[in-house]
């Protein structure tokens, strides 16, 4: 099973709704932190031994050069999360580096809009929402093609095989002081520890789940 971090605005509170969840299923929930990782580091707060408890923890940014946007609107809570999660369980990072050199063509976006049927899918939303991002980063001539943002996370979990390269790490060092300059970047250190980030990736995966959303 997979549990999302983000809140939804339920009645709730997120951090005690992860806890309860995980501790009622040991080792068979994974988390999947697409934003800012603060619920993480409050439902950690709240049940210590949570990344004891879950099956694996993904992860949607960070990088080694800037301070990339989740890791920047709560730096501590991305050291708190990494650094405990590790300890336990994999932790599955997509970095920024990666996401911006594994794109697929302006082209092949284009191939599926054209033969798709939007209107017939439930996940046309979605899709709509790639065509609009990927306009945008041809207007900012913003690289070679269209660079994914979360819709790596579900590819890279239900399409383990895809991953070309990875590099895994034992230990992590995040920059928590507001006002300095590499604020918010992320340093890995060590080797074949828990922390696995996934560098390369076969984008046709990419490319046929995209395709499985509006052509039928």
């Amino acid at each position: 099973a997979v549990v999302s971090t983000q809140s939804t605005g339920a009645d709730i509170d997120a951090a005690n709704a992860i806890c309860n969840i995980v501790s009622a299923n040991p080792g068979q929930i994974s988390l999947v932190a697409i934003g800012p990782r603060t619920n993480l580091a409050n439902a950690l707060s709240i049940c210590p031994d949570l990344p004891k408890l879950v099956k694996d923890l993904w992860i949607m940014g960070t990088s080694t050069s800037v301070a990339e946007f989740n890791t920047y609107m709560d730096a501590l809570a991305t050291k708190i999360v990494l650094e405990k999660f590790s300890r336990s369980t994999t932790v599955h990072i997509m970095p920024r580096e990666a996401r911006l050199v594994n794109t697929l063509s302006f082209s092949d976006i284009d191939e599926i809009r054209e033969k798709g049927k939007l209107g017939n899918s439930p996940y046309y939303v979605m899709f709509e929402a790639v065509l609009m991002t990927s306009r945008l980063q041809r207007l900012r001539k913003e690289g070679k093609g269209y660079a994914f943002a979360d819709q790596f996370l579900p590819l890279m979990m239900a399409h383990p095989e895809s991953k070309v390269e990875d590099i895994s790490f034992s230990r992590v060092l995040v920059n928590t002081e507001r006002g300095s300059e590499k604020f918010g970047e992320v340093r890995y250190e060590g080797e074949k520890g828990n922390i696995v980030v996934w560098m390369q990736f076969d984008m046709s995966y990419m490319k046929k789940m995209l395709e499985e959303m509006v052509v039928f």
